[in-house]
């Protein structure tokens, strides 16, 4: 499958901030306590350089979007989905080092953010593509997992 990545607009932002994955949703709203359609346009303000639609082939519609904001020195990437993302699964793991190595040269103190434990295929996800777990955060009551890449 083809991956279309193209510097994301904010009409695409609000489009996706009402498809999320359920799980998607939960993990944004748990971790802030805020709608998840403020979040997404916060992301997408502060990650303004490097925020991304994702679309498989072409399709009119993205499936997700994503990018990395910075804090201090480190970098804080994300990425958020609509259900039809997993159609495209293998061909998204294996692009997925290209921008995170990318990433890296920006932010060489590292890459690091958090993902909500019920969240299976972030975490199988984050995993497969060559980050490493280290500590919890309880945001609401709920386990969130901090993940690194360095």
């Amino acid at each position: 499958m083809k991956l279309v990545i193209l510097p994301a607009k904010l009409e695409e932002v609000l489009w996706i901030s009402s498809r999320l994955r359920p799980e998607d949703q939960n993990e944004v709203e748990t971790a802030t306590g805020k709608p998840v359609k403020d979040v997404l346009l916060k992301a997408f303000s502060l990650s303004r350089s490097e925020c991304y639609t994702l679309r498989f082939n072409h399709e009119r519609e993205p499936v997700a979007i994503f990018g990395v904001a910075e804090q201090d020195t480190i970098g804080v990437p994300w990425f958020l989905a609509t259900p039809d993302v997993t159609r495209g699964a293998l061909s998204i793991l294996r692009e997925a080092p290209r921008w995170l190595d990318k990433w890296l040269l920006r932010y060489p103190s590292g890459l690091v953010n958090i993902v909500d434990s019920r969240n299976a295929l972030h975490l199988r996800w984050i995993e497969a593509i060559g980050c490493s777990f280290g500590g919890t955060n309880l945001r609401n009551g709920v386990p969130f997992l901090f993940f690194y890449y360095n």
